[in-house]
Parts: structure tokens; C-alpha cells; sequence
């Protein structure tokens, strides 16, 4: 019988050292551990690419490490994220309003009316002119970081709650295209699909707040 769980290869690019992060995604949700290896990172600068082969070697070597240990391929991996560093990060506030009393009295925050919420923001976000005057800027992740209803009461998890209306607060990382770039092709020469991208400082601080009502959206 063919191994049918949902392995997850987390690869953390870092300066001195590379690490492989191999986990299971439960029926839970959560990410349960396997093993983590690591080895010496060549190639990488203060989380940057600066030697893009030797940076896929790197990347090549510790996956596979990690994934012959556990008797896996390639192939049997759910997802592949990257964790990196690019210089030049930029970010962005922007809100998206949207009304809940047409509804009638009473009426309770959807999950619908979170996600267009979000999408009013993010159309907003494309007035910016920081983004519009730079186009080597590309947005990364745009996270909800508040929810306000009726203009006043501030909450974490607006899903329920009775209003006529919900703002919605996001924050977006816009980083330079070519470092986003340069990752993607380390990761293909290295021979790893990868999935998702997750610009570190931005992952250091979600694992620090551990905020459900935090999410990031990836970039691929």
C-alpha cells in the first residue's frame, strides 16, 4: 500500500547554515515533525542568493538527506516551501470596507463578507504609488492584520459577530522580483517543486504572535 500521508518540506536558506524541515500535515491541521537536517550553506548571503549554483547544490544536498532518512522522494511530497531573505523589502497598508446591514438588522459577519473585505483591500493596494513608480517590485504576501466593526470596535475574529459593517486592515510585503526570482530558480535547478515562498522576518513573526487570524498569502 502506497504511502498516502501529506508530507510537507519546509527549507530555510539562511547564511551559515541550510535547513530541511520534513513534516506531516495532519487530518488535525497541524504540523507534526519528522526530522530536520541541516548542513553548510554556500552560496547564500544574509539570506540572499548570491551564487545561484552553488545555493542549488546546497538546496539539492540537504533535501535529499532528509528525504532518503525517511525512506521518501520527491514525488511523495505534498508541498515544498521556501523560507529567504531580500533586501529592499517594502510594506504596505492598505483597508477594504464593505457593508453588512443591507442584509437587515442584526445581521452576522460572514466568512464572504472577511474575504471581500480582503479583496476591496487589495484593490486598493494597486492605487499605492510606491507600487505603481516601482515596477522591480512585486507583492509577496498581504496578511490581515485588524478587523474593525462599525467603525469602532477592533476584533480578532470578526466570523459571527453582529454589525453593519466590517474594515478590514492588511499589511503587504512587496519584495524586489529578482530575489523572488532567484529563488524559484534555485529551487528548479535543485530540482524541488516548489510551492510557496515565505519571506523570513515575515515567518519569524507570525511564529512569534501565533495568531490564527493571521494569514499569509504566498506568492506561487
Amino acid at each position: 500500500m502506497s504511502d498516502t500521508r501529506n508530507y510537507v518540506l519546509g527549507i530555510d536558506l539562511g547564511t551559515s547554515k541550510v535547513v530541511a524541515v520534513l513534516a506531516e500535515l495532519t487530518q488535525e491541521n497541524y504540523m507534526r515533525i519528522i526530522r530536520v537536517n541541516d548542513i553548510v550553506s554556500k552560496g547564500i548571503h544574509r539570506g540572499n542568493i548570491i551564487n545561484l549554483e552553488q545555493a542549488a547544490a546546497t538546496v539539492k544536498q540537504v533535501s535529499f538527506q532528509v528525504l532518503s532518512e525517511c525512506n521518501l522522494i520527491v514525488e511523495d511530497l505534498k508541498a515544498v516551501v521556501a523560507t529567504f531573505n531580500a533586501d529592499n523589502a517594502v510594506n504596505i497598508i492598505s483597508k477594504g470596507v464593505v457593508p453588512i446591514a443591507q442584509r437587515g438588522a442584526d445581521s452576522l459577519v460572514t466568512e464572504d463578507d472577511v474575504q471581500n473585505a480582503i479583496e476591496r483591500a487589495i484593490d486598493n493596494l494597486k492605487l499605492n504609488q510606491t507600487l505603481r513608480s516601482n515596477p522591480l517590485l512585486k507583492v509577496a504576501h498581504n496578511i490581515p492584520v485588524a478587523y474593525t466593526l462599525d467603525n469602532e470596535r477592533e476584533v480578532a475574529h470578526p466570523i459571527g459577530m453582529v454589525a453593519t459593517q466590517l474594515e478590514v486592515t492588511l499589511l503587504s510585503v512587496a519584495l524586489p522580483k529578482s530575489s523572488l526570482k532567484d529563488v524559484v530558480n534555485c529551487f528548479e535547478r535543485a530540482d524541488l517543486p516548489i510551492h510557496a515562498l515565505l519571506f523570513k522576518p515575515l515567518a519569524t513573526s507570525l511564529g512569534i504572535q501565533k495568531n490564527e487570524s493571521v494569514v499569509a498569502n504566498n506568492i506561487i
